[in-house]
C-alpha cells in the first residue's frame, strides 16, 4: 500500500474485524465463508462512500470518483471482485494470490465484472496451493473485459505483503 501511495494514489487498507493478522495470531479470526465476504463488502462500501464524500481525508486531499480501483490479497481478492461486480463506481479490480471467483465462498462471477481485471498467481503458493492457482488462471480465461495475469515465479502466498517480516510462521507460506 505504501508503494501505491508514494506514486500519488489515495490508498485505504481497512482492518476488517475478525480478519487481521492479530486476530489470526490470537485465534479469534473469522471463518472464511460467504458471510465474511458480505461483511467485508459492506465495510468497503461504507468506507468508499466516506472517502468519496471527503469525510475521512486529510484537509486539501481530493478524490476522483471516476478513477476508483479495488485491489485485494487472498480473501481480499474475493472482496475486491464482489465490490467491483456490484458497484458501478469501480473502474478496475486486481486480485493477488487468490481467485476472485472462488468456488468455496464469495459468490462472485468473473463474467459479471465489467471493468478491467488484473490477477496475480504466486507460483509457489502453499496457502491456496496449485488448485487455487488453477482457479486464478480459470478466472483469467473467463474474463469478459480486458484482463491481465502475472505469474510471479518462486513467490508464495504472502510474497506480496510484509507479513513474513512480522511473524516468521508466514515466511514459507
Amino acid at each position: 500500500m505504501e508503494r501505491l501511495a508514494c506514486h500519488g494514489f489515495i490508498v485505504v487498507a481497512p482492518d476488517h474485524v475478525g480478519d487481521t493478522l492479530f486476530d489470526r495470531l490470537d485465534g479469534t479470526e473469522s471463518l472464511l465463508n460467504n458471510e465474511l465476504v458480505d461483511v467485508r463488502e459492506a465495510d468497503i462500501r461504507f468506507l468508499l462512500d466516506r472517502i468519496l464524500a471527503g469525510d475521512v481525508l486529510p484537509d486539501g486531499t481530493t478524490t476522483n470518483a471516476a478513477r476508483v480501483g479495488m485491489l485485494g490479497h487472498s480473501i481480499g481478492s474475493v472482496t475486491a471482485g464482489r465490490v467491483a461486480e456490484n458497484d458501478d463506481g469501480i473502474s478496475a479490480v486486481v486480485g493477488l494470490a487468490a481467485p476472485i471467483e472462488d468456488n468455496l465462498y464469495g459468490e462472485v462471477s468473473v463474467e459479471a465484472i465489467e471493468v478491467p481485471l488484473g490477477l496475480l498467481v504466486a507460483t509457489e503458493d502453499n496457502s491456496i496451493t496449485e488448485a487455487g492457482n488453477f482457479f486464478i488462471r480459470e478466472n483469467f480465461s473467463k474474463a469478459n473485459t480486458p484482463a491481465y495475469k502475472i505469474e510471479l515465479v518462486d513467490a508464495g502466498h504472502w510474497s506480496v505483503t510484509n507479513i513474513a517480516g512480522l511473524d516468521l510462521r508466514f515466511a514459507s507460506s
